[in-house]
């Protein structure tokens, strides 16, 4: 994704609006490690990526091209 975005100057919040920057599928779930249990079982690589938190903004922490600048990104 980071390629993609230097070579298109895309910014880190359009390259998480428009590619989920680079994310394959996510799952919500209030027990993740029974996920990561099960994906595992079944040879997927998974890891918990986030919580919720109460509230109206999605705040992502960055690892974007311009994660120096922006450590977090609120949608």
């Amino acid at each position: 994704m980071m390629q993609c975005q230097d070579m298109g100057n895309v910014s880190d919040e359009e390259a998480y609006r428009t590619w989920n920057m680079g994310q394959g599928m996510l799952i919500i779930s209030p027990k993740p490690d029974d996920v990561v249990k099960i994906a595992s079982s079944h040879g997927i690589e998974s890891k918990p990526v986030g919580r919720i938190r109460h509230g109206i903004e999605i705040e992502i922490k960055n690892k974007g091209i311009f994660k120096e600048r922006d450590m977090y990104i609120k949608f």
